[in-house]
């Protein structure tokens, strides 16, 4: 199962309302790798000069509203092509 549609619609209602730098959505207080980020910071990071010393979470972390939301699945971390056939070959398909 992925995040929930609800979960998305309210990241976006919040990042729509407050104006926000980031938002990223927490779930029992575990923040989430689902994030919203402004056009200002995307831009920012964009800029930024690669290197692995830069952690996404460690730039938004200071900058970024926390939303508390109903949805285990914001807690999915989803990295590589083996991560992403591992997540997908456990998860059951409903029609």
């Amino acid at each position: 199962m992925g995040v929930q549609v609800e979960t998305l619609k309210s990241v976006l209602d919040y990042a729509t309302q407050k104006k926000p730098q980031a938002v990223r959505p927490t779930y029992d207080d575990q923040p989430g790798h689902l994030v919203w980020i402004s056009a200002l910071i995307a831009n920012e990071i964009k800029e930024l000069k690669p290197s692995p010393e830069i952690r996404l979470d460690t730039i938004l972390e200071p900058i970024e509203d926390k939303v508390p939301v109903q949805d285990v699945c914001i807690l999915n971390n989803v990295n590589t092509l083996t991560e992403w056939e591992n997540y997908t070959s456990h998860q059951s398909v409903t029609t």
